[in-house]
């Protein structure tokens, strides 16, 4: 289970397009408007400078998301990005680094709401890994997850008409472990209207 939990780890960072390694043929593929600047000169076409050496500094992957690691990197390298055999002026560097800082901002909030989806996401499909042999009268899962707390998950009993169940878990390393079936908390949810 620890592998299967993993993986999917993996696949929601490449859903959410943290991507760790950027190949030099996935850069190449980059469109201009992927990288913090690009030198004058070359020939552009379907928004891809040609020699692509112009292009410098990459920062957004294929879909156009800030890549923070690459945001970061791109930060640390500032000064040492040439055009025409000479290091860039000040003034640009100036201008560059505050296109990057804002760009860092934005990821950086976004990371935090996509950090907080992917527990959620991680969560449900540990408990769907977890408890997959537990099956319905129709074949199908008896339980999903309706809520996601800190440290428990609420989830609807598909047989069991209006039955909740409250499962405690922990996580230690993106690793869910949740309490044996003993300990299920049984109840079930009733709305109670605003006064």
């Amino acid at each position: 289970m620890e592998k299967k939990l993993q993986l999917a780890v993996k696949l929601h960072e490449v859903l959410v397009g943290q991507r760790a390694v950027w190949d030099s043929a996935y850069i190449s593929s980059l469109k201009d408007s992927s990288f913090a600047h690009v030198c004058s000169g070359g020939v552009k076409k379907d928004g891809i400078t040609s020699p692509k050496s112009l292009r410098k500094l990459p920062y957004k992957d294929a879909d156009g998301k800030i890549d923070l690691a690459h945001t970061k990197n791109a930060l640390a390298r500032l000064n040492q990005v040439e055009c025409d055999g000479e290091v860039i002026s000040e003034e640009l560097q100036d201008k560059i680094r505050a296109r990057l800082q804002k760009a860092l901002a934005q990821a950086k909030k976004s990371l935090k709401s996509i950090s907080y989806s992917r527990a959620i996401t991680g969560v449900s499909y540990a408990f769907d890994q977890e408890f997959s042999e537990i099956r319905a009268s129709d074949g199908g899962h008896q339980h999903w997850v309706n809520e996601v707390m800190d440290d428990a998950v609420i989830v609807d009993s598909w047989d069991e008409f209006d039955t909740y169940y409250k499962i405690k878990y922990t996580v230690k390393d993106n690793i869910y472990t949740f309490v044996s079936r003993e300990k299920w908390i049984k109840g079930n949810y009733k709305f109670t209207p605003n006064k």
